[in-house]
């Protein structure tokens, strides 16, 4: 055969060796580019998911939760409200009660809790329900007013409002009373070097020697802030006041000492009782005054003792002129002082702001409060299914060790977007390294070897058959990345042999274990129970009807990827073998 013949039949035979090869390389920059099509589409659901995770599932759930928080704090709130009128919870009377309180929560621009503790101390009182609101709207008041706490306003003025005579053996409270009293202890705060809260302390711990005394309230609100303008804190007023008041108004009663002191300074102790049962003021002022004019202090400890009685009654004595002008100055005090403090305060920016806060909690209670019969049938069901898996696990140790692991279903679109796009993502993946792998060694070679020369197509047929063999290493090359443990080919198929024998014995056990939960909760959760099993068994039908043509699609197109290489791979064999003999034949 000539030369050029020659030349002839090897170009023939690479020229289709080549064209089989190249066929196989297209295929994969197929799968290639199917793959990072898969991959765009998955990083885009993934982004879809993410954003709306973000920027409407958490939110709503945030603010659902949170609504169900302030609402079910409310409920409890309202539920010792309740409890205080004897009011059943869910009934017309309660219903009543709580349009009483959102109603004072938006014109007082308050916290529906804080105006709820003042409702439930008005309730343990005993305040008539048809003065509520306007005893409430009274002690709220008094509350900013006086700048003190929602809880301490209701406890002191339920007090005061008791010790100081303010409310009828009916229950029924003189609010004009209540709010006259508000006036002076503002007026005195204001005007004096003491607070509203220290009178008040005094007024509780004294309020009923002041008043058996015959001291009018703004007196005795005028002599506890008398005494508070000296320095002494309001245990020491309160406590003094409580053992000097009924000592003088009781003078025949006292030592011989104590009545020589007051006839010392010309008032005899039986005249001095019938001055204060006229003027009990008057008396105080008189006993004052005649102790200043004598110049004897010593007095007061003849009377009193040494402790803190004589002490704060001998301050007093010293500072006579600025003691009288308090004490003396009832007169003085505005018509309405607590309100209009409460108005200037409601004028300010942090009230402003504390308006729309309770704004705010009112709406969140509003919401709330819609969700609540849910939670309660959901707590109710929960707690017996709670106490069937604490029995049975009691009951069934050995199968409880197994344990059991249960995923939440995402709460909304953008969690499942999530999951899809990463399983898209992965499929994506997994075909670009299917590609890769079978590729990166076979392909390059075979095309580097089949450029014209037998000795290349044969180097061609051990790169495809290295690319080949190199699948199965590849995959566990992956898999060892994925779980960081170092995986053998034998190791897989021995541990899959193994589950695969134990599969029925484990199986066989999953039964009884279910069957005895079954049996021991079905009593007390029968409806939920099938409610839960059919949409588990919905979820399960469709997770593994997705599964299932994942698993077929991924497997149909690895194993079309094996065939179109294998085939390639033949193909450029069988060329290669058949221009062997006629270059043979050719040559000889």
């Amino acid at each position: 055969m000539s030369q050029s013949a020659l030349e002839i039949l090897i170009t023939a035979s690479n020229s289709d060796a080549i064209d089989a090869i190249v066929e196989v390389q297209q295929q994969i920059e197929r799968i290639q580019k199917t793959s990072r099509n898969f991959q765009d589409l998955g990083r885009s659901l993934t982004g879809i998911g993410q954003s709306m995770t973000q920027n409407l599932t958490l939110p709503i759930v945030a603010g659902l939760g949170a609504a169900g928080y302030a609402a079910v704090q409310f409920e409890s709130q309202m539920a010792d409200l309740n409890k205080a009128y004897g009011f059943d919870n869910g009934s017309q009377q309660a219903a009543d009660a709580q349009a009483v309180i959102m109603d004072l929560s938006r014109e007082m621009r308050q916290m529906p809790g804080d105006v709820t503790a003042i409702a439930t101390e008005a309730g343990k009182l005993g305040v008539q329900f048809g003065q509520l609101e306007d005893y409430t709207r009274t002690v709220t008041a008094a509350s900013v007013a006086f700048d003190v706490s929602a809880q301490e306003a209701g406890s002191s003025m339920a007090t005061l409002t008791n010790v100081l005579g303010y409310q009828d053996a009916q229950g029924r409270v003189n609010i004009e009373g209540l709010q006259s009293l508000g006036d002076a202890i503002n007026y005195f705060a204001d005007t004096g070097a003491t607070s509203e809260a220290a009178i008040m302390n005094v007024l509780q711990r004294a309020g009923g020697a002041t008043r058996t005394f015959g001291l009018a309230n703004n007196s005795a609100t005028a002599l506890s802030a008398a005494f508070l303008n000296l320095g002494y804190a309001p245990e020491v007023v309160g406590t003094s006041l409580n053992s000097m008041l009924p000592s003088l108004q009781n003078a025949t009663q006292q030592s011989g000492d104590f009545q020589d002191a007051l006839a010392q300074i010309g008032l005899p102790a039986r005249e001095f009782e019938q001055m204060i049962k006229h003027d009990a003021v008057g008396a105080i002022t008189t006993f004052m005054d005649a102790v200043a004019e004598s110049g004897d202090t010593s007095l007061i400890q003849r009377m009193f003792g040494s402790g803190s009685d004589s002490a704060m009654m001998t301050s007093a004595i010293q500072n006579l002129d600025a003691f009288k002008n308090t004490l003396l100055d009832t007169e003085n005090i505005p018509a309405g002082s607590m309100m209009a403090t409460f108005t200037k305060r409601q004028q300010t920016t942090q009230s402003a702001l504390e308006g729309v806060q309770a704004s705010l909690m009112r709406m969140a209670i509003s919401i709330g409060s819609v969700l609540l019969p849910a939670l309660n049938d959901i707590a109710a069901a929960i707690v017996p299914v709670i106490d069937g898996f604490t029995s049975f696990a009691d009951a069934n140790p050995a199968i409880a060790q197994i344990g059991v692991a249960l995923a939440l279903v995402a709460a909304a679109v953008g969690p499942v977007l999530i999951a899809v796009g990463s399983v898209v993502s992965a499929i994506g993946t997994i075909g670009g390294a299917i590609a890769m792998m079978g590729g990166a060694a076979g392909i390059m070679g075979a095309v580097s070897g089949a450029v014209g020369l037998v000795a290349g197509s044969f180097v061609a047929i051990a790169g495809v058959a290295a690319g080949l063999l190199a699948i199965p290493a590849a995959i566990l090359a992956i898999g060892a990345a994925v779980t960081g443990t170092d995986l053998q080919l034998q190791d897989i198929q021995a541990t899959i042999g193994l589950a695969l024998q134990e599969l029925p014995a484990n199986l066989a056990q999953v039964g009884p274990a279910i069957g005895a939960f079954l049996g021991l909760i079905s009593a007390q959760f029968t409806m939920i129970g099938t409610t839960i099993q059919l949409a588990f068994t919905q979820a399960s039908v469709a997770v593994q009807t997705f599964v299932t043509g994942l698993v077929t699609g991924v497997g149909t197109a690895i194993a079309g990827v094996v065939i179109r290489i294998t085939t390639g791979a033949g193909q450029a064999v069988t060329a290669i073998a058949e221009a062997g003999p006629k270059m043979v034949s050719a040559v000889t």
